[in-house]
């Protein structure tokens, strides 16, 4: 045996592709470029799992093909292998065992022991040592390729990371203008629904522009708790889903006019409001999962067709909507990748997020939201929520007795606020509310208005360039200490800690005159003994 044949079979082995193709490399040159009459080579690899240990084994020569693979790797575990190999006119054999810690065994026999090189037990050690070096560096490559992945999946979910922080950023530095904003579309939206009757032809467009300001106000909410753990309760309602479906066709009906008059396609939208139990949701928030379920249905059907929402009741009890379109559909693959952030099919025209905050909403709901498609036979999609517990829906059976609102007095108010447009929109809500309203854009104005007359209430924006709504209600505290204020902010006060105790109520922006007048009232209701005990 001389060194060129060791290295001939070294350079082979370091062709093959797998342990598998190296153990039967290594059996075969044992007899064709050796000379042996038989070899054999246990090379336990990681093959499938129902493979069985003699699938490790790989034999070459006449001699020992016959031979059944379970008894032959039998005997060479358990060192019996030589006797057999003698038993079968083989006496001349050398065994060798790859190096720890990989177990293997290779045996190399001939019937002439003059056939065999006396440098035989050498060469062996020298392929073995190979083998297990390129066992070694195979595995190597193994882990290099998976750790590879996961650092690619890891820069991935790093990317997408920084997207959605960038967003949580961008949320933040607008959230403030954009609350303001809402304040003076919803002030004055109920300012011009005030003396209309349902009958008016405005009534019901006025409407569906107060539902959609609080609908975005909704949605300022969860962008103000975004990346921080929030109050999943805030804003809920016992809600009947017939009626918000029943909405929804008015509240997308602009999106599929201007597809209509523009490419001259036709959109049919069909409610099928089956009776369905009352559920507690934030309706905004399910009115947003509805829209985005419907711009998507629009967007699958280029050439018009039906969208069918229905209602009705699941098996177990809870509340089932679905969303139906006769559109283009989508194979199995897509199906399990829509849910996920950033997957889009629409290019540059989505974002991929609309599913992603479905599904979202439906399971900060308890809820579930399913796709049913196939490529065109259009899509489902199945919203299922929980039922509305029995005593909150009994309390919201006896809430919706009509009432009224409670008679109101007169009150000498003192707006105070840095943005014109929310001094003009609040200030009007209030004066139509029946108060008497002075305004300030300032709290150094403010203070100055204070000092010079009587007022009842003062109601202030907290965030305000120089003395901010917090400052001004700890200066008014020294100087009309029964005096209420309340705050208007477009971000949360989570510390009662940081309120003066002057303070009665804080009021998210947009404000509504709902929301102004359980404000006022809070502030009546207080006595003055009470008063008294805060201040002192």
């Amino acid at each position: 045996m001389n060194t060129q044949a060791v290295a001939d079979l070294c350079s082979r082995l370091a062709e093959a592709g797998d342990a598998r193709a190296t153990g039967s490399a290594l059996a075969d040159a044992f007899v064709r470029v050796w000379g042996a009459d038989a070899a054999l080579v246990w090379l336990p690899v990681a093959v499938a799992p129902d493979a069985r240990p003699e699938d490790h084994l790989f034999v070459s020569g006449d001699v020992l093909t016959a031979a059944p693979p379970a008894e032959l790797l039998a005997d060479l575990q358990a060192h019996h292998i030589t006797r057999r190999l003698v038993d079968r006119g083989l006496p001349a054999s050398c065994v060798v065992d790859f190096r720890p810690p990989h177990a293997g065994r290779m045996v190399v026999a001939w019937c002439d022991a003059k056939a065999a090189s006396p440098h035989i037990d050498a060469a062996l050690h020298v392929v073995a040592a190979y083998v297990s070096l390129l066992r070694d560096q195979r595995q190597c490559e193994e882990r290099l390729a998976a750790a590879t992945a996961a650092l690619l999946e890891a820069e991935d979910q790093i990317s997408r990371t920084r997207r959605v922080r960038a967003l949580g950023e961008m949320a933040s530095g607008v959230v403030h203008d954009f609350n303001n904003a809402l304040t003076s579309i919803l002030g004055f939206t109920e300012l011009a629904l005030g003396p209309l009757e349902k009958g008016d032809a405005f009534f019901n467009d006025l409407s569906s522009i107060r539902m959609a300001a609080l609908d975005a106000a909704a949605l300022v909410r969860r962008l103000q708790t975004f990346g921080r753990k929030g109050r999943d309760g805030d804003g809920r309602e016992v809600a009947d889903l017939k009626e918000v479906v029943r909405v929804m066709p008015s509240l997308v009906r602009p999106r599929w006019m201007q597809l209509s008059q523009v490419h001259g396609v036709t959109f049919d939208i069909v409610i099928e409001a089956r009776p369905v139990p009352p559920v507690h949701v934030v309706v905004a928030e399910i009115r947003e999962l509805l829209l985005n379920l419907l711009f998507n249905a629009i967007d699958a059907m280029p050439s018009g067709g039906r969208i069918t929402l229905a209602t009705g009741s699941a098996p177990d009890g809870g509340a089932v909507i679905t969303v139906t379109d006769e559109g283009i559909g989508m194979s199995p693959e897509i199906s399990e990748q829509i849910f996920h952030s950033f997957f889009s099919t629409k290019g540059d025209r989505g974002s991929g997020l609309g599913l992603s905050v479905c599904q979202t909403i439906a399971g900060r709901h308890g809820g579930r939201l399913v796709v049913q498609s196939a490529p065109g036979a259009g899509t489902t999609f199945t919203l299922s929520l929980p039922p509305a517990p029995p005593e909150l829906v009994a309390a919201f059976v006896t809430q919706t007795v009509s009432i009224g609102p409670r008679p109101m007095d007169t009150q000498r108010i003192l707006l105070v606020d840095d943005q014109e447009e929310v001094r003009e929109s609040v200030g009007e809500m209030l004066r139509a509310l029946g108060h008497h309203v002075t305004v300030a854009d300032s709290g150094e104005a403010a203070m100055s208005l204070a000092g010079r007359q009587r007022l009842d209430v003062v109601i202030s924006d907290v965030g305000m360039p120089g003395m901010n709504g917090l400052a001004l209600a700890q200066r008014l505290l020294a100087l009309a200490p029964r005096v209420p204020v309340v705050l208007l902010t477009g971000w949360e006060l989570d510390s009662e800690s940081v309120r003066p105790g002057n303070v009665t109520f804080v009021l998210g922006k947009p404000v509504t005159m709902k929301s102004l007048r359980d404000a006022l009232s809070a502030c009546m209701a207080e006595p003055v003994d009470k008063w008294n005990e805060k201040c002192s």
